[in-house]
């Protein structure tokens, strides 16, 4: 449960996993992601960018995150509420992307690739390489 600043109210959390978003072009991927569907606004987590090794730089007009000294994204205020002009990434399968990782890697385990990316994948079928 999140709780709200309306007092006793509560939001449930549905789910926690990955999302993917594209910034300036680029994809931009947050990690450990609250499913809240009630939720009116999407919010990102100052703590959760500073465990994940972010620094965030707040200015009068704009904000910036970086990570190891190079700029992740860079927001601006409306209304005195941060806002971070990123578009929706295009659907498609986790289980696609980690089987070219599994090719491109060397044939590597489908539990390495899970702890590492942090996606539930199983693969299709064994690997015969």
């Amino acid at each position: 449960m999140i709780n709200t600043s309306c007092g006793s109210n509560n939001l449930e959390i549905k789910g926690k996993g990955s999302i993917a978003v594209i910034y300036r072009k680029k994809p931009l991927v947050f990690h450990n992601v609250l499913l809240v569907p009630k939720i009116s606004v999407n919010f990102l987590s100052l703590r959760q960018l500073l465990i994940e090794k972010c620094n965030v730089q707040f200015n009068l007009n704009q904000f910036t995150v970086r990570k190891k000294d190079k700029t992740q994204f860079e927001g601006h205020y409306h209304n005195n509420i941060p806002v971070i002009n990123l578009e929706k990434a295009k659907n498609h399968s986790h289980l696609i992307q980690a089987e070219n990782l599994h090719k491109s890697l060397g044939h590597i385990s489908y539990s390495r690739i899970r702890n590492k990316l942090g996606i539930p994948i199983k693969p299709q079928s064994v690997c015969k390489a």
